[in-house]
């Protein structure tokens, strides 16, 4: 046990639920100053997903451990505790929060019983990483993200958009993210190369990023003719499918 904060040396030990730290997103215009924090967006975690969310851990229990880097101050595994901080499993660890401080009755699948969730969720398992860096954390927090529940276009173009606004060159982002340069360049090519309502559309997740990219694959002065050929074929295909529903 370290300092009580730590208990276990499992692949998913058990963390102290109030040692456990959320990075603070930066103040709107000044995003490039830090480079780890969750990328997804607050405004994705709506109230009909967190409550789903929620009923979901309540009902079955917590399936999948949110991670977590510490900080000791030798730096090494053995060390005294000095951080502990979320890298990825925003969402669950705001849910566990929500019904810890409702001290709501909460399944534990590992004895298949209820219990008060102050009681369950003192301490959370958590797979732990011991002093790594923030582009290690971001790293691990984009690829967790993108295996379990991907990151909107929006949450990319403005997670690639802050990177090179920090400096970062477009090979050392798809290193450190573990993506294609080209992924990198169409990124941060989506903003400023698609006409105004395809982008709109993309940002919305109604055009897939396949089409984007399909559009800016044609000259900058043909994008626009194109973007409104497939808007009229698409609802040409839509009328048709009502009209075969309706038959």
């Amino acid at each position: 046990m370290k300092d009580g904060i730590i208990v276990g040396e499992s692949k998913f030990p058990l963390v102290l639920l109030s040692a456990i730290q959320l990075p603070e997103r930066p103040e709107d215009g000044k995003e490039s100053n830090v480079l780890f924090y969750n990328p997804r967006s607050l405004e994705s975690m709506t109230q009909e997903a967190m409550d789903s969310l929620r009923n979901a851990i309540r009902t079955v229990g917590l399936q999948q451990p949110p991670i977590v880097r510490v900080f000791t101050k030798n730096k090494k595994r053995n060390g005294e505790v000095e951080k502990v901080e979320l890298i990825a499993g925003e969402r669950r660890y705001r849910s566990i929060m929500g019904l810890y401080e409702e001290n709501a009755q909460c399944y534990d699948d590992t004895n298949d019983q209820h219990l008060e969730a102050q009681k369950l969720y003192k301490y959370l398992h958590c797979k732990v990483l011991y002093n790594i860096d923030d582009q290690q954390a971001l790293k691990i927090a984009f690829q967790e993200n993108d295996d379990h529940h991907p990151l909107t276009v929006a949450e990319e173009i403005s997670l690639v958009k802050r990177l090179l606004g920090m400096g970062m060159k477009q090979d050392q982002i798809a290193e450190m993210l573990s993506k294609q340069i080209s992924w990198v360049s169409q990124t941060a090519n989506f903003a400023e190369g698609l006409p105004k309502k395809a982008l709109a559309e993309l940002l919305k997740g109604q055009m897939t990023r396949h089409v984007a990219i399909q559009i800016l694959s044609y000259a900058p002065e043909d994008r626009d003719a194109l973007y409104n050929k497939a808007l009229d074929s698409q609802k040409a295909e839509l009328k048709q499918a009502i009209a075969n529903a309706e038959e």
